[in-house]
Protein backbone atom coordinates (compact mmCIF):
# COMPACT_ATOMS: atom_id res chain seq x y z
CA UNK A 1 0.00 0.00 0.00
CA UNK A 2 1.32 3.59 -0.72
CA UNK A 3 0.07 6.26 1.05
CA UNK A 4 0.30 9.99 0.09
CA UNK A 5 -0.29 12.43 2.45
CA UNK A 6 -0.62 15.29 0.87
CA UNK A 7 -0.79 19.51 2.01
CA UNK A 8 -1.31 23.04 0.26
CA UNK A 9 2.63 23.07 -0.40
CA UNK A 10 2.16 19.84 -2.67
CA UNK A 11 -1.02 21.52 -4.88
CA UNK A 12 -0.08 22.35 -8.59
CA UNK A 13 -2.21 25.95 -8.72
CA UNK A 14 -3.52 27.57 -12.24
CA UNK A 15 -5.71 29.53 -13.99
CA UNK A 16 -8.45 28.55 -16.15
CA UNK A 17 -11.36 30.69 -17.79
CA UNK A 18 -13.30 31.19 -14.81
CA UNK A 19 -10.65 31.36 -11.87
CA UNK A 20 -8.10 29.42 -10.17
CA UNK A 21 -7.84 25.42 -10.66
CA UNK A 22 -5.56 23.71 -7.74
CA UNK A 23 -4.37 20.59 -9.23
CA UNK A 24 -4.35 18.03 -5.55
CA UNK A 25 -3.80 14.70 -6.99
CA UNK A 26 -3.17 13.40 -10.47
CA UNK A 27 -2.37 10.02 -11.20
CA UNK A 28 -0.23 8.54 -12.79
CA UNK A 29 2.10 11.13 -10.42
CA UNK A 30 4.46 11.48 -13.89
CA UNK A 31 0.73 12.30 -16.14
CA UNK A 32 -0.57 15.75 -17.60
CA UNK A 33 -3.65 17.18 -17.18
CA UNK A 34 -2.53 19.48 -20.03
CA UNK A 35 -2.00 16.63 -22.67
CA UNK A 36 -4.46 14.47 -21.00
CA UNK A 37 -2.27 11.81 -20.38
CA UNK A 38 -4.00 10.54 -16.61
CA UNK A 39 -6.50 8.14 -15.39
CA UNK A 40 -7.87 10.26 -12.80
CA UNK A 41 -7.17 14.38 -11.35
CA UNK A 42 -8.34 15.39 -8.23
CA UNK A 43 -8.40 19.10 -8.18
CA UNK A 44 -10.21 22.04 -6.79
CA UNK A 45 -11.47 25.23 -8.58
CA UNK A 46 -12.69 28.67 -7.71
CA UNK A 47 -15.15 29.79 -9.90
CA UNK A 48 -14.82 34.00 -9.75
CA UNK A 49 -17.09 34.85 -12.45
CA UNK A 50 -21.36 34.61 -12.15
CA UNK A 51 -21.48 32.92 -15.27
CA UNK A 52 -18.37 30.78 -16.85
CA UNK A 53 -17.88 27.57 -19.34
CA UNK A 54 -16.52 24.72 -18.51
CA UNK A 55 -13.78 23.29 -20.41
CA UNK A 56 -14.42 20.95 -22.81
CA UNK A 57 -12.96 17.10 -21.89
CA UNK A 58 -14.47 14.68 -24.27
CA UNK A 59 -14.07 10.76 -22.69
CA UNK A 60 -13.71 12.45 -18.90
CA UNK A 61 -16.33 11.54 -16.39
CA UNK A 62 -16.27 13.78 -14.04
CA UNK A 63 -17.73 14.50 -10.69
CA UNK A 64 -17.93 17.83 -8.92
CA UNK A 65 -19.33 19.72 -5.49
CA UNK A 66 -19.18 23.16 -4.71
CA UNK A 67 -17.44 23.20 -1.28
CA UNK A 68 -18.95 26.38 -0.48
CA UNK A 69 -21.50 28.57 -1.64
CA UNK A 70 -23.54 26.82 -4.51
CA UNK A 71 -23.88 27.15 -8.10
CA UNK A 72 -26.38 26.02 -11.19
CA UNK A 73 -24.55 23.91 -13.72
CA UNK A 74 -26.42 23.75 -16.74
CA UNK A 75 -25.64 21.06 -19.31
CA UNK A 76 -27.01 21.94 -22.71
CA UNK A 77 -29.13 19.40 -24.03
CA UNK A 78 -29.05 17.45 -21.12
CA UNK A 79 -30.39 19.00 -18.33
CA UNK A 80 -29.93 21.86 -15.06
CA UNK A 81 -28.65 21.02 -11.54
CA UNK A 82 -28.52 23.70 -8.48
CA UNK A 83 -26.16 22.41 -6.37
CA UNK A 84 -25.78 23.77 -2.54
CA UNK A 85 -22.39 23.16 -0.08
CA UNK A 86 -21.28 19.37 -0.79
CA UNK A 87 -24.39 18.45 -3.17
CA UNK A 88 -22.78 15.96 -6.19
CA UNK A 89 -23.36 16.31 -9.84
CA UNK A 90 -21.99 13.94 -12.10
CA UNK A 91 -21.36 14.35 -15.89
CA UNK A 92 -19.52 13.78 -19.25
CA UNK A 93 -16.72 16.77 -19.95
CA UNK A 94 -17.60 17.17 -23.59
CA UNK A 95 -21.19 17.87 -22.58
CA UNK A 96 -21.31 21.64 -22.42
CA UNK A 97 -21.93 22.67 -19.69
CA UNK A 98 -22.23 26.64 -17.98
CA UNK A 99 -22.01 27.49 -14.60
CA UNK A 100 -23.86 30.04 -13.19
CA UNK A 101 -22.86 31.29 -9.58
CA UNK A 102 -19.13 32.10 -7.59
CA UNK A 103 -17.88 29.37 -5.29
CA UNK A 104 -15.09 27.06 -4.53
CA UNK A 105 -15.61 23.39 -5.69
CA UNK A 106 -13.39 19.84 -5.56
CA UNK A 107 -13.70 17.86 -8.78
CA UNK A 108 -13.24 14.48 -9.17
CA UNK A 109 -11.84 13.56 -13.68
CA UNK A 110 -12.08 10.03 -14.64
CA UNK A 111 -9.83 9.29 -17.81
CA UNK A 112 -11.51 5.68 -18.32
CA UNK A 113 -11.03 4.66 -14.59
CA UNK A 114 -14.27 3.71 -12.57
CA UNK A 115 -15.19 5.64 -9.26
CA UNK A 116 -17.12 7.89 -7.61
CA UNK A 117 -17.03 10.45 -5.27
CA UNK A 118 -19.47 11.12 -1.76
CA UNK A 119 -19.69 13.08 1.25
CA UNK A 120 -19.06 10.86 4.15
CA UNK A 121 -19.23 11.01 7.95
CA UNK A 122 -17.19 9.89 10.32
CA UNK A 123 -17.00 6.35 10.42
CA UNK A 124 -15.12 3.48 9.72
CA UNK A 125 -15.05 1.23 6.50
CA UNK A 126 -12.89 -2.05 5.25
CA UNK A 127 -11.84 -2.06 1.76
CA UNK A 128 -11.07 -4.85 0.52
CA UNK A 129 -9.21 -4.26 -2.97
CA UNK A 130 -9.85 -7.20 -5.32
CA UNK A 131 -7.80 -4.87 -7.83
CA UNK A 132 -5.48 -1.99 -7.66
CA UNK A 133 -7.50 0.52 -6.26
CA UNK A 134 -7.33 4.14 -4.71
CA UNK A 135 -9.12 5.33 -2.00
CA UNK A 136 -9.54 8.84 -1.04
CA UNK A 137 -10.26 11.71 1.54
CA UNK A 138 -10.68 15.32 1.45
CA UNK A 139 -10.29 16.99 4.78
CA UNK A 140 -13.19 19.53 5.00
CA UNK A 141 -11.94 19.95 8.73
CA UNK A 142 -9.16 19.27 10.91
CA UNK A 143 -9.02 15.33 11.97
CA UNK A 144 -7.14 12.12 13.01
CA UNK A 145 -7.82 9.48 9.85
CA UNK A 146 -6.36 5.99 10.92
CA UNK A 147 -5.37 3.44 8.28
CA UNK A 148 -4.72 -0.17 9.57
CA UNK A 149 -3.85 1.31 12.89
CA UNK A 150 -1.48 3.73 11.57
CA UNK A 151 -2.80 7.50 12.57
CA UNK A 152 -3.02 10.39 9.81
CA UNK A 153 -3.75 14.00 11.21
CA UNK A 154 -4.75 16.08 8.79
CA UNK A 155 -6.10 19.76 8.40
CA UNK A 156 -8.91 21.06 6.53
CA UNK A 157 -8.15 20.78 2.55
CA UNK A 158 -5.43 18.18 3.10
CA UNK A 159 -5.49 15.13 1.19
CA UNK A 160 -5.36 11.28 2.42
CA UNK A 161 -4.63 9.08 -0.50
CA UNK A 162 -4.57 4.95 -0.26
CA UNK A 163 -3.41 3.29 -3.04
CA UNK A 164 -3.81 -0.49 -3.04
CA UNK A 165 -3.16 -3.41 -4.45
CA UNK A 166 -4.97 -7.04 -3.44
CA UNK A 167 -1.90 -7.98 -1.86
CA UNK A 168 -2.73 -5.52 0.99
CA UNK A 169 -5.82 -7.77 1.72
CA UNK A 170 -8.63 -5.92 3.76
CA UNK A 171 -7.22 -1.96 4.93
CA UNK A 172 -9.63 -0.62 7.63
CA UNK A 173 -10.02 2.74 7.35
CA UNK A 174 -11.25 5.30 10.57
CA UNK A 175 -12.50 8.84 9.94
CA UNK A 176 -13.03 12.50 12.38
CA UNK A 177 -16.67 12.80 13.17
CA UNK A 178 -17.25 15.54 10.78
CA UNK A 179 -17.84 14.95 7.02
CA UNK A 180 -14.97 14.22 4.59
CA UNK A 181 -14.53 14.05 0.60
CA UNK A 182 -14.36 10.12 -0.36
CA UNK A 183 -13.37 9.12 -3.90
CA UNK A 184 -12.28 5.62 -4.59
CA UNK A 185 -10.99 5.03 -8.16
CA UNK A 186 -10.42 1.60 -9.68
CA UNK A 187 -7.23 0.89 -11.75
Amino acid sequence: MQVFHLRASDYRVSTWAGGRTTELFLWPREGSYADRRFSFRLSSATVEKECSVFTSLPGIRRYITPLDGGFTLIHRDHYQKKLRSLEIDSFWGDWHTECVGKATDLNLMLNGQPGTMEVFAGSSLTVVPHRGRFEGFYALGDGEYGVDGKSYLLYAGELLILHLSPADGPVSISLPPHPSIHISVEE
